[in-house]
C-alpha cells in the first residue's frame, strides 16, 4: 500500500497537466504541482480554495450544475477558464471523474492548457472572416458583371434574325448561366462548417411546402432528432429537387427511418425511375448529372461534417433510396 501510494504521489505531482481532487461540495482536498505552478499559489493556498476561487465568473457559476452532472454520469468533459495569481487567463480543457478519497466520493479533474489552441482557432477565425469578406465582394462583382452581359445578350437574342447565330447566342447564354450558378454555389459552399452542430428536429426540416401537387410525400419523423451542421435543411431539399429532376414519372416520396445496429437509418425513397447501377456512386461527385452537378454532392458534405454517411441503394426502373447512416451518440428519438 505504501508503494502504491508512492507510485500514486509520484505520478500526481510530476504530472504535465495540472490534477486537483475536491469533495462534493467542491471544496480542495489535494492539489498537484503543476497547477501551484501554473496559477501562482502555493499548496497550501489553494487547498483553502475551491474551483469557483480559481474560475472566471461566468464558469465559477457553473460548478454546482457540473457536480450534479457528474453524480447522474460519472465523467464530464468541459473547458473553463483558470485565473493565476497574477490576474493571467489561462483557457483550460478539463476531464474530471468521481472517485473514492478516504472513503468518500470525490472529484478527481485534469486540466489541460489549451492556450495555444485557443490562439490558433483566434487566428484561423480572424482569417477565415477575411476571406469570407474577399469571397463576398468578389462574388458579388461578378454576378452584377453577369447580370449586365446576360442584359445585354437578351437585347442581342432579339435583334437577331439569322437562325444559326441564335443557336450559338442560346450556347452563349446557357454558358453564363453556368457560370452565374457556379458562383452562386460558392456562396452556400463557403458556409459550410462556419457553424457549431446543433441538434436538428428532423420533422422541422422536411420541405413539405416545395412539394409539387403531382407527388405525395408521406413522412413521419416526430421526435427524430440529429446532431449536425445547421445547414441540414438543404440535405432534403437537394434530394426533393433531386427526385423531381430525375424522378420522370415520379409521384410519391416517402421518407421513414429505423436503428441498424445501434445507428440510425433515414431513408429517402420515390417511385421514379432510379439511379443506374453505375452512377450509384458517382451522382455524389461535384459536377455530375445534367443541371450543376452540385446539389448530391453538397448533400454529402453537409452530412459528412458531423461523422454522418449516404448512400443510394434503390433499384433502376423502380425508384432511388438515399439511406442516411446516422452514428450512435449523433442521434435521439424522443417518445
Amino acid at each position: 500500500m505504501r508503494e502504491s501510494e508512492e507510485k500514486f504521489r509520484d505520478f500526481f505531482n510530476n504530472a504535465g497537466d495540472a490534477i486537483v481532487i475536491h469533495d462534493m461540495q467542491g471544496h480542495f482536498l489535494e492539489v498537484n504541482d503543476e497547477i501551484c505552478r501554473r496559477l501562482g499559489y502555493s499548496h497550501e493556498e489553494l487547498l483553502k480554495m475551491s474551483p469557483s476561487d480559481i474560475d472566471e465568473p461566468e464558469y465559477g457559476n457553473m460548478v454546482q450544475t457540473r457536480i450534479q452532472e457528474l453524480k447522474q454520469t460519472g465523467h464530464v468533459v468541459f473547458e473553463t477558464a483558470h485565473h493565476a495569481k497574477d490576474g493571467t487567463r489561462i483557457p483550460t480543457e478539463v476531464s474530471s471523474r468521481v472517485i473514492m478519497y478516504n472513503g468518500e466520493p470525490a472529484i478527481i479533474s485534469n486540466g489541460r492548457n489549451i492556450t495555444e489552441r485557443k490562439r490558433t482557432e483566434t487566428t484561423l477565425h480572424k482569417v477565415n472572416r477575411q476571406l469570407n469578406i474577399l469571397s463576398n465582394i468578389t462574388r458579388h462583382d461578378i454576378l452584377n458583371q453577369i447580370m449586365v452581359v446576360l442584359g445585354f445578350l437578351q437585347i442581342t437574342e432579339m435583334k437577331v434574325k439569322d437562325s444559326e447565330m441564335a443557336e450559338y447566342l442560346q450556347k452563349i447564354h446557357s454558358g453564363i448561366t453556368a457560370i452565374q450558378s457556379q458562383i452562386e454555389f460558392t456562396r452556400v459552399y463557403q458556409d459550410l462548417g462556419t457553424h457549431e452542430p446543433q441538434w436538428i428536429d428532423l420533422d422541422t426540416i422536411i420541405p413539405r411546402q416545395r412539394v409539387p401537387s403531382t407527388i405525395t410525400l408521406k413522412a413521419d419523423m416526430k421526435g427524430v432528432q440529429i446532431f449536425s451542421d445547421p445547414m441540414l435543411e438543404k440535405v432534403f431539399s437537394n434530394l426533393l429537387d433531386n427526385s423531381i429532376r430525375h424522378g420522370e414519372r415520379l409521384n410519391e416520396i416517402l421518407i421513414s427511418y429505423h436503428l441498424s445496429g445501434g445507428d440510425l437509418v433515414v431513408a429517402w425513397e420515390d417511385n421514379g425511375v432510379g439511379v443506374a447501377d453505375n452512377e450509384k456512386e458517382r451522382i455524389f461527385e461535384m459536377g455530375f448529372g445534367k443541371n450543376t452537378g452540385f446539389g448530391l454532392f453538397l448533400v454529402r458534405e453537409i452530412l459528412s461534417l458531423t461523422g454522418i454517411t449516404i448512400k443510394e441503394i434503390g433499384e433502376p426502373g423502380k425508384g432511388a433510396r438515399f439511406e442516411i447512416m446516422v452514428p450512435k451518440g449523433m442521434y435521439r428519438i424522443k417518445s
